[in-house]
């Protein structure tokens, strides 16, 4: 399966997450789309398609970001949806440049790419960049193991507060 554009959302009537586009609908409502049927019959005016669309959590909303941990694992960030940051994302375990820590995977819409975010030395701290379209070279300078999501593990960056921030340990 191709993962390229594949988002994910945790389903408003169960907790569960679900797999696929990501579809928002004119009334503001959040939903993944999945199982996507085109049926051609060698004319572009028959063309049908036809999908399952479930509805998610708005805030739960997360897109894959073209890479996995070092598990295996696909990695999904947190987007922006209407100006407002989701809780899609994964949390991390980084390794890296003789360091250790914990980070959120978000949308920055000012570099348009996604980053590992994390507070740490007493104030926010963009430790890396994360080019959905790049072939990952500098992401491959860190190990990274996803542990959980902000979503349903928020305590994984939430260690102590310090400078006005929480700090991950």
């Amino acid at each position: 399966m191709n993962k390229i554009g594949m988002f994910r959302g945790k389903m408003i009537d169960k907790n569960e997450w679900v797999y696929g586009f990501f579809i928002k609908s004119t009334d503001d409502r959040c939903f993944i789309g999945k199982n996507l049927h085109v049926n051609e019959k060698g004319n572009p005016s028959t063309l049908k398609q036809t999908f399952d669309a479930i509805e998610v959590i708005p805030e739960s909303i997360g897109q894959y970001i073209t890479a996995e941990d070092k598990n295996g694992k696909p990695i999904y960030g947190s987007i922006e949806i209407d100006g407002k940051s989701t809780k899609g994302g994964d949390i991390v375990e980084c390794i890296g440049y003789q360091k250790k820590f914990r980070a959120e995977i978000i949308w920055w819409e000012m570099n348009c790419c996604f980053e590992l975010w994390s507070c740490t030395n007493g104030g926010d701290e963009l430790h890396n960049f994360i080019n959905d379209n790049a072939d990952h070279e500098e992401l491959g300078l860190w190990t990274l193991e996803v542990i959980g999501n902000k979503l349903d593990n928020p305590e994984l960056l939430k260690v102590k507060k310090h400078g006005g921030c929480d700090v991950g340990g």
